[in-house]
């Protein structure tokens, strides 16, 4: 296995811990979408959420990254062996979209956790009402269905183009 192969397979593997260590530790909302407002009510209520919800969510970011380098190093690897240049320059695009929405995703999911967090340093009250349960919502939304599709198309444009 050349320094190109290593590189791609660790940062693929990467990417894939990564994602799944941080949707593990978020992962009290992987139901929420069927939860009544008074699940989210009641999570938000406490801090006792704060430390793994950032931890979850940073996981969720360094994954995204991880996913970009990944795209990167295989691209240029296809490249060098033949690629298709317009089908490599489109899966590239694809990637970059995945990852654009998976950092959106960890945004809007860590939105409610760092308002709590900020406002609980200048004395706010938290946020207790039944609108919090919208951006987590959104969050998993943006994760789960479009950047899933973004990674698929890329898939099937680096595989054609290869």
């Amino acid at each position: 296995m050349d320094h190109a192969q290593r590189g791609m397979t660790a940062t693929g593997l990467g990417f894939v811990v990564l994602f799944v260590a941080g949707g593990l530790l978020l992962g009290e909302f992987f139901g929420g979408f069927a939860d009544p407002d008074a699940f989210f009510v009641a999570y938000y209520a406490t801090d006792d959420h704060h430390l793994r919800d950032l931890i979850g969510a940073h996981l969720f970011v360094a994954s995204a990254l991880s996913l970009l380098l990944f795209l990167q190093l295989l691209t240029h690897h296809l490249r060098t062996l033949g690629g298709s240049d317009a089908g490599l320059d489109r899966a590239q695009a694809s990637g970059v979209v995945a990852v654009t929405l998976l950092l959106a995703g960890a945004a809007a999911v860590m939105t409610v956790t760092m308002a709590q967090a900020f406002g609980r340093l200048t004395g706010d009250e938290p946020l207790t009402s039944p609108a919090v349960a919208l951006a987590p919502q959104l969050g998993y939304v943006l994760i789960f269905f479009p950047a899933m599709w973004a990674v698929a198309l890329a898939i099937g444009l680096f595989t054609w183009s290869g």
